[in-house]
């Protein structure tokens, strides 16, 4: 889902919420509340965990707190020897759950590579408003760990898979300062444990099982985990360990095309295939777009060499994303980096992320890391229906649900499980807006039931949090109200969005160009008086009487300067009212 914020509203109501807590937030917590910090210092391998740049000046900061509220950003900065190492790194909520998270964050080290660091003073500061200046909050004297980290799999043109080496130092990475940001973000997304040079059937793997609980695929039991999924798709997309996936030619593409269809969800979803080669070639804000819209994203980033070649690829799993202006930070899921590590028998833990600029042979690169190139994205799209059923069938099921809810008991399981369908309807019902009015030409019923979803859904919300905290039974029929409310519209919704089967057309629109105005009068005239033809009888029919004659044309010609109205359709529709008139041909309906 995706939500825009007026950053000086956000941090008046967030001030006096965190003026007591920012401290807190940056000091060492364990045992207690706040944040954990810990530092990781990067050694680069090739496939089988040889160092070929190890201790490399690459650090990563781990960050384990409470992810914040739906639609807050928080903002992670630290320092060291007084000097910025992160700068205005934003952290989102991931479940939206209010669930503890784990970010990892890239950060130089003041280092010359080559050499191990036991421990280092870093200063830390989690704040809901960005900082002008690096943190001066007291140091805290950090253990720094070994890390491996070999970010490859996804080969070109039958090229053999090389370890990347840091060609350029760790650079500090920072979002630019802006009034408004967007966000968008995955709940729930599992985990897999990718075999080496497995990351492209592993990012999708976690997509798919994702989808099937979030859409309600209904996948069989053999083929509906994450890990189960990956095995289907590593043999479709012929991934092996020496050679990884390809991605020119497309196995990743064909691979998960025939896993789609084998999964019977070609009704349910799309595949939109937008790499750097695709023409127009896809930015960063359209990835953005379709994590919004409810696809499941999948990006991939390219390794260069020195002088410039491709050695190398990497594919993830988006999980979020933040939208400054035009520049877009992802974070994402996959199994090499943090605690993570391919091979390990583990699956991925935690979120990491990236930010993209301009720049690279491909226009585009991610910030901060040795010379590499973005190469675009695939998504597996809901279709429209997809996401209105989905949310159908999680309004029954809170239904039938509610009734036997404790108020007032946050442990009981229909409480939670409440909540969690709630979440779940306000996603899809957020994802179902931006459908409506991507249809062409779109609804403006369709459009406007989809609004009144939303904000039903929001307060649906709400009110199941609202559930969980107050004893009092009234919230159970106000919820129960507003459920039976959104069961309608939802079927309304459903009524006016699903083909009928039936030509559609606009009542008047006789020449079929779209809209109606003087033009279609003369037309309908020629037709009457001088052998002139149609496409649509039925858009003709101006008084829908079931005939074409001058009272067709004196109805339209006073609807255009007389202040009458025409019957429907006025948008695209079928004919309500049967008659003996045809509409072979309107193209401007679907």
């Amino acid at each position: 889902m995706t939500f825009l914020f007026s950053r000086r509203r956000f941090s008046v109501v967030l001030f006096l919420i965190f003026a007591m807590s920012t401290a807190a937030l940056a000091q060492p917590t364990t045992g207690g509340p706040g944040a954990d910090f810990s530092i990781r210092q990067v050694t680069w391998t090739d496939a089988e965990n040889n160092p070929v740049a190890p201790f490399s000046d690459y650090g990563v900061l781990q960050v384990t707190t409470i992810e914040p509220q739906l639609g807050q950003v928080l903002w992670v900065n630290a320092s060291i020897n007084g000097e910025w190492v992160l700068q205005n790194a934003p952290l989102i909520e991931i479940d939206g759950e209010g669930t503890q998270q784990s970010y990892f964050y890239d950060l130089p080290l003041p280092i010359l590579p080559g050499f191990p660091i036991p421990e280092l003073p870093i200063q830390v500061e989690i704040t809901p408003f960005e900082l002008v200046g690096p943190p001066v909050t007291p140091p805290l004297m950090l253990p720094v760990q070994e890390t491996f980290y070999y970010p490859g799999g996804v080969a070109r043109d039958g090229q053999p898979l090389l370890p990347v080496i840091p060609t350029a130092p760790a650079q500090i990475i920072s979002l630019p300062f802006l009034p408004v940001w967007e966000t968008a973000h995955r709940a729930g997304v599992p985990g897999v444990s990718e075999e080496k040079n497995h990351c492209a059937p592993g990012a999708w793997a976690r997509s798919i099982a994702w989808m099937n609980d979030e859409y309600c695929f209904e996948l069989p039991d053999d083929c509906d985990e994450a890990q189960e999924l990956y095995e289907s798709l590593a043999t479709e997309m012929g991934t092996t360990e020496a050679d990884g996936t390809s991605t020119e030619p497309a196995n990743d593409k064909d691979g998960l095309e025939e896993v789609v269809a084998d999964k019977d969800l070609g009704d349910k979803v799309t595949v939109v295939h937008r790499t750097d080669l695709s023409d127009p070639a896809p930015t960063p804000s359209d990835l953005f777009d379709a994590l919004a819209r409810g696809c499941d994203v999948v990006s991939y980033v390219g390794w260069l060499n020195a002088a410039g070649d491709r050695v190398n690829g990497h594919a993830v799993t988006v999980v979020g994303a933040i939208r400054c202006g035009t520049t877009i930070r992802i974070f994402y899921r996959d199994d090499v980096e943090g605690d993570d590590d391919q091979g390990d028998g583990d699956a991925d833990d935690g979120v990491k992320t990236k930010t993209f600029e301009a720049g690279g042979p491909t226009g585009y690169r991610l910030a901060g890391l040795p010379n590499n190139q973005w190469e675009g994205f695939m998504a597996l799209c809901p279709t429209l229906e997809t996401v209105l059923n989905s949310i159908i069938k999680d309004v029954l099921d809170s239904v039938s649900l509610t009734p036997s809810a404790t108020p007032g008991d946050p442990t009981d399981p229909v409480v939670t499980t409440l909540l969690d369908l709630a979440y779940r309807i306000r996603d899809n019902a957020c994802r179902l807006t931006l459908h409506a009015q991507d249809v062409t030409p779109a609804n403006p019923d369709a459009v406007a039931l989809a609004f009144c979803l939303k904000e039903q859904a929001i307060e649906l919300v709400l009110l199941a949090q609202f559930l969980s905290e107050d004893p009092a039974l009234d919230t159970i029929d106000a919820m129960l109200a507003l459920l039976d409310s959104m069961q309608s519209k939802g079927e309304e919704f459903e009524a006016i969005t699903t083909p009928t089967g039936e030509p559609e057309f606009v009542r008047g629109d006789c020449n079929g160009d779209g809209s109606v105005n003087i033009a279609d009068a003369i037309g309908l005239l020629n037709l009457l008086f001088a052998g002139g033809s149609i496409t649509c009888a039925d858009a003709c029919d101006t008084n829908d009487d079931g005939s074409i004659n001058i009272a067709d044309a004196i109805a339209l010609l006073n609807t255009l300067f007389g202040g009458g109205t025409i019957p429907g359709p006025s948008t695209c529709g079928p004919d309500s009212t049967p008659d003996g008139l045809d509409c072979d041909v309107y193209a401007p309906c679907p």
